[in-house]
Order: C-alpha cells, then structure tokens, then sequence
C-alpha cells in the first residue's frame, strides 16, 4: 500500500506540472530573479525576488506588487532535507517532494551528489508590497536538517530542467507571474518574469570569520613631555562566526602581523 502511495503522489505530482511548459514560452519586459542568502547565527536559508523594474508602472498602476502563481526550485546536496518553511510573502508549499533520485531519472545522468525541490506558491494573489529595481523582497524562509554544502536556486540551464522536461514532461524551472509583468491588454497566454538565479549558492558550512577593534588603554603623553596627544592600545579579537573550525590565521595591517591563530565555530 505504501509503495502504491507513493506512485499515486508522483503520478500527481507529474500531472500537475506537465501543463506548466506551455505557458513559459514568452518572457516579459518586467523581469525578475531569484537569490537565496543564508543567516549562520539562526541557521535559516531566505529566498528573495529581486525585481529588474519598480512599482507602479505601466502595466501596473498599484504601489504594490501582485502575484498569483510562482515557482521557486532549490538544487541541495543529496542528504539536504528541507524543513520549516515559513512564509513571507504569498502561500508557499510546506512539504515539497524532493526530486531526482527516482528512478526514471537514472537515464539522465545527473550528478548523483545533488537532488531537487520545487516549491510553488498558491495561486491566491499575494500582495508582495511595493518593487523597487535591484532591491530584494523576501519570500520564505527554510531550514535543513543539517549542514551538508552549497544549497542554491536552480539555474535555468541546469540539466535537472531538460531532464525533467523530457521525460516526464514536468516543468522545474523558476517561474514568476505578476500584475507587472502582463501587459494591460490581456494576454491570453500569461507571460514568464523569471529570468536566471541572482547571486552565488550559499554554504552553510563556509567559515565566518569576524574582527572587533577595542580600546583597551589610553596613556596621556602631555605630562611626561614625550609628545602631544594619547597612546592608545588596542585589543584585535578573531571570532569564527561560522561551523568550521580555523587554523593558521593571520592578522596583519601596516604595522601589525600575527599568525598562526586558532579559532573554533560559535556554538
């Protein structure tokens, strides 16, 4: 019974997204792309759009951006298990399927190291607020089940895409809809926003690394009639603000170097 379950949600999950290529054909002028940041401190992966136009404009005379339907993929190490996904902005899905480890996909090819999740929004309009160009909005945030590598947007020439296409003719891709980027005319045939990933994959288990600057004395040299002025001392502290541990150091300025310092993760 399990084992028919899981067939009757891949057949769904097929069924839902095979109409998607047909209406991703044409792109808008008003495009937007995707980024993905990471907070060490709370361990918790955001997804922004970034808009490449502003509101309002000619297409949309609102202050405020609106949405209806959106699609957000995440290429994870293999291990990555997506967890607490939390909206922002707009109704996300809360337990996506990871994808590319099925069978059908073995003819592919793909890099076994790396699996997929595609997230989509409901199609209830959200009310994204007001879109400035270049400047990011957040969407959602998720965690993992732990720290495996470099977690990020799927790109649009991943082969996970094509692979997906043409053997189960499901659409991964990113994907975008607003008010903005249909013209005021009515098209019948919405048209895409989503132009490529913005930004680097994001590594939870990159080192951090942060440098404080204190005071930690001040001689007045006016008594001593050596000069004019205070000496000021001061304290360098290193702090590895992320989860690996560091080694051989160096600290150095113009007139300063010290090495080999050893600084271990935040915990």
């Amino acid at each position: 019974m399990k084992n028919k379950l899981l067939s009757f949600t891949w057949i769904g999950l097929a069924w839902l997204f095979a109409v998607l290529p047909a209406i991703a054909q044409q792109l808008s002028t008003n495009q937007v792309n995707y980024q993905l940041t990471y907070n060490s401190a709370t361990q918790t992966y955001t997804v922004w759009v970034v808009p490449q136009y502003a509101t309002p404009n000619a297409n949309n005379p609102n202050t405020n951006e609106f949405g209806a339907t959106a699609q957000v993929s995440l290429k994870v190490p293999k291990d990555f298990v997506i967890q607490n996904i939390t909206d922002i902005k707009g109704s996300w899905e809360k337990s996506p399927v990871k994808l590319g480890n099925q069978p059908v996909f073995t003819p592919a090819g793909l890099d076994p190291n790396y699996l997929y999740y595609v997230i989509g929004k409901t199609s209830t309009e959200a009310d994204y607020g007001p879109f400035n160009s270049g400047t990011p909005v957040s969407l959602f945030t998720f965690q993992g089940n732990a720290c495996y590598g470099s977690v990020g947007i799927l790109a649009k020439a991943d082969p996970f895409v094509a692979a997906s296409r043409n053997v189960l003719s499901l659409n991964t891709a990113c994907s975008f809809y607003s008010r903005s980027g249909q013209a005021t005319s009515g098209n019948v045939i919405p048209l895409e926003q989503f132009v490529e990933k913005f930004g680097p994959d994001v590594d939870c288990c990159a080192p951090s690394i942060k440098l404080i600057k204190s005071i930690s004395s001040i001689t007045d040299n006016a008594p001593t009639g050596r000069g004019v002025g205070d000496v000021i001392n001061y304290t360098f502290t290193v702090t590895n603000t992320g989860n690996v541990s560091l080694s051989g150091v160096a600290l150095t300025d113009a007139k300063l170097s010290l090495s080999n310092i050893a600084v271990s993760p935040v915990t």
